[in-house]
């Protein structure tokens, strides 16, 4: 369960319309963007992310990460799929969580909002297509405008950049 602050910060984080927040490098670059990027009242969601990204570095190994703060407001990822890498760590801190299957569709499962999932992807040393899960984000179009949109959060390991630089960008949405 998310504390108050991180959930006011993520409300603020869809309200102000930003697009994008997304980095690529290393956990101490990814740390010093993430925390430049959302500060001030989004102080809260920057550490909250920071705590994600340290974990998943600590899962993985991944020494290079890739994480994306988006406000979502359309659909996107309507399709059940597995990701081509090895795993990615997801979390909705705003709107509804991401739908999963374990039998190609026939019956979707939808995660909480604010639970944290990790999903291997096609890359993953031990993964198989028997037992698979897929997943895909959830229809924000048949929601009868009840959802404003969603906030979620995606960290994944990445291969290095040639120059050794984390790569960021935000964008407005």
């Amino acid at each position: 369960m998310l504390a108050p602050e991180v959930r006011r910060a993520a409300r603020l984080f869809l309200a102000r319309r930003y697009g994008c927040v997304s980095y690529r490098g290393s956990l101490a670059g990814i740390e010093h963007e993430v925390t430049h990027a959302l500060c001030g009242v989004m102080a809260p969601l920057a550490q909250d992310v920071i705590a994600l990204a340290r974990r998943y570095n600590a899962i993985t190994g991944h020494e290079i990460l890739r994480v994306r703060l988006e406000r979502v407001v359309s659909d996107m990822c309507c399709r059940f799929h597995i990701d081509c890498l090895d795993l990615r760590l997801l979390r909705t801190y705003v709107g509804p969580g991401v739908q999963w299957s374990d039998d190609d569709g026939a019956t979707v499962r939808q995660t909480p909002r604010e639970a944290v999932i990790l999903l291997k992807g096609t890359h993953d040393p031990q993964w198989a297509a028997t037992g698979r899960i897929l997943h895909r984000s959830p229809p924000l179009s048949t929601s009868n405008g009840a959802v404003q949109g969603r906030v979620l959060l995606t960290i994944d390991g990445t291969d290095p950049c040639p120059d050794g630089m984390s790569r960021g960008t935000v964008a407005e949405g």
